[in-house]
């Protein structure tokens, strides 16, 4: 189930998940939210005005698996539960291109330990 929810420059998004993969039950759930600041461009490169927004975000996701990795399982990771938060700004750099830059704290539960394969993000994207 996904819900998005938009009032003005705030945005709001959820999603909960339920699954039975061949009698392996997980359930997770992920809820996002961001405001969006206009910044009326910080500067122009000819008639093009440049950084025109930026948008801070907060993400929490979360896996539970009521199951544990079958002996013999080459990816264990599949069983792990995990919880992430991310951090992070996405800005309007000009029309159609943007960069988000983003943190994201992993806590992975294995079986003998809690382990944080965290992770810094940068991504360009541009839409035609």
């Amino acid at each position: 189930m996904n819900v998005e929810a938009r009032w003005e420059r705030f945005s709001l998004f959820g999603q909960y998940v339920h699954q039975d993969l061949a009698g392996l039950v997980r359930r997770g759930y992920e809820v996002e939210a961001g405001y969006r600041f206009p910044l009326n461009g910080l500067f122009a490169v000819g008639d093009q005005a440049w950084f025109n927004w930026i948008q801070p975000a907060v993400r929490v996701s979360r896996i539970d698996n009521d199951f544990s990795a079958p002996a013999g399982m080459l990816a264990k990771s599949f069983a792990w539960d995990w919880t992430k938060f991310d951090f992070g700004f996405r800005t309007g750099i000009v029309r159609n291109v943007d960069l988000t830059v983003e943190y994201a704290r992993h806590d992975m539960r294995t079986k003998a330990k809690v382990v944080h394969p965290d992770e810094f993000l940068v991504t360009l994207r541009a839409g035609f």
